[in-house]
């Protein structure tokens, strides 16, 4: 009986699942077969009574940038909801701010998550979405040079600068600093650099080009790098544009589709980065470990950083 009732109540997010999908552009032969495991994840979420929310957006989704957005939070929801720890959606973390974050959990220690999940797609999307996002303001050019090579680490780095910072340098969203307050900005990766995306590229976001071997290098700052005083103007400048950023944004969780055979149905793995000026690599340890059981940390080729 209880297995009949789950096929129902399947059965009954199914047309939902499919008119969403439709109305986003995408033509599906057969969607009781193609999207049934993603309403088997959605009726999970539907169960645990804390994602009415992000059900309602998904089902009412009509393009496909915010549908695939929606996918990857319910799909990133799922999985730690079926791993037993539970996850809160769209979290006022300040009583100054009215924005909300995405998601938020309290792990076994006591320390509070409170993360913000970004997809980033490619180049052209990334341009469309920043221009869309910050129109013409100048506030998150960080430009060291005009290598080809490194705009996409570049358009990374301004896309995750813009999750918590806005264009008066104020921080949005996020917990201002308490003592058990972790902050994190999360961005699935999967489709940057044509797919090949790796550790080093994360690494060269976070702290540039000290933290890779040379063939890596791009020239690139990192957002949680230490500058220095022998650094020139530019990186100085830079440094105390975004000291709100750095000073409240404990890491950085990178995101990839894994095993996906549909793009709505995937399993996601991970890669933390935290920020040492904030956190000690312990306390990353901690997150990480309590993730795991969540999402299995991204194996790369070769050595990991």
């Amino acid at each position: 009986m209880i297995c009949r009732n789950k096929e129902v109540l399947i059965d009954t997010l199914l047309p939902k699942l499919a008119a969403s999908f439709a109305a986003s552009g995408h033509s599906i032969e057969e969607p009781e077969i193609i999207l049934f495991p993603l309403a088997r994840k959605l009726l999970l979420l539907r169960q645990a009574s804390r994602f009415s929310k992000l059900l309602s957006n998904l089902f009412a989704a009509n393009n496909k940038a915010n549908l695939h957005s929606l996918i990857l939070e319910a799909t990133f929801a799922y999985q730690f909801e079926s791993a037993n720890k539970p996850l809160n959606y769209e979290v006022r973390c300040r009583s100054d701010d009215e924005m909300t974050i995405d998601f938020y959990r309290r792990i076994p220690s006591g320390k509070n998550l409170y993360m913000e999940m970004r997809q980033v797609n490619q180049r052209l999307a990334i341009t469309d979405l920043i221009d869309e996002q910050l129109g013409q303001s100048n506030f998150y050019e960080v430009h060291l040079g005009g290598n080809d090579d490194r705009a996409d680490t570049l358009r990374l780095q301004r896309l995750i600068l813009s999750k918590a910072q806005d264009s008066e340098g104020n921080l949005i969203k996020f917990s201002l600093g308490g003592p058990d307050d972790y902050n994190i900005i999360v961005v699935e990766v999967s489709d940057l650099h044509l797919g090949m995306i790796d550790h080093f590229d994360c690494m060269l976001v976070t702290y540039g080009d000290p933290m890779v071997p040379e063939f890596a290098r791009r020239d690139i700052f990192g957002l949680f790098q230490e500058d220095r005083h022998d650094h020139p103007a530019l990186i100085h400048e830079f440094v105390a544009k975004f000291s709100m950023f750095r000073s409240t944004i404990h890491g950085i969780l990178f995101l990839w589709k894994h095993h996906k055979s549909y793009p709505s149905d995937f399993e996601l793995e991970f890669f933390l980065v935290h920020n040492n000026n904030l956190i000690t690599h312990t306390n990353c340890l901690e997150i990480a470990d309590d993730m795991r059981g969540a999402m299995n940390p991204r194996h790369f080729q070769g050595n990991q950083t």
